[in-house]
């Protein structure tokens, strides 16, 4: 039997596109940087925004405002409304991006 098939080292796995938009989006973005796109989703968690292809970031309750709580300011945000946000950090592995509203530069 070919090698490849036992061999079960993650790191030597071929990258699905997914797994690449991920390291591209890592490569190309950093922490601190202000990044645009349109919110897909509204969970009790937070707001899911799209920030490119197969790649999506989230803004936690905790990041949307300062000195309030996150529930009340959800009402004001709606599927397709497009926002700034910060990136707080990058975490391809996980296929997570850590997004916030109230870090944004004069917020």
């Amino acid at each position: 039997m070919p090698d490849f098939i036992h061999n079960t080292d993650s790191k030597n796995l071929v990258d699905t596109p997914i797994k690449a938009s991920w390291r591209r989006y890592q490569r190309d973005r950093h922490r601190g940087e202000v990044v645009t796109g349109p919110i897909i989703q509204i969970t009790d968690y937070g707001l899911i925004v799209d920030l490119e292809s197969d790649v999506h970031g989230i803004v936690h309750l905790n990041d949307i405002r300062a000195g309030s709580r996150g529930e009340e300011h959800l009402a004001e945000f709606y599927i397709g409304l497009v926002i700034d946000t910060v990136i707080l950090s990058i975490e391809p592995e996980r296929e997570r991006v850590s997004l916030g509203i109230k870090q944004l530069p004069g917020k």
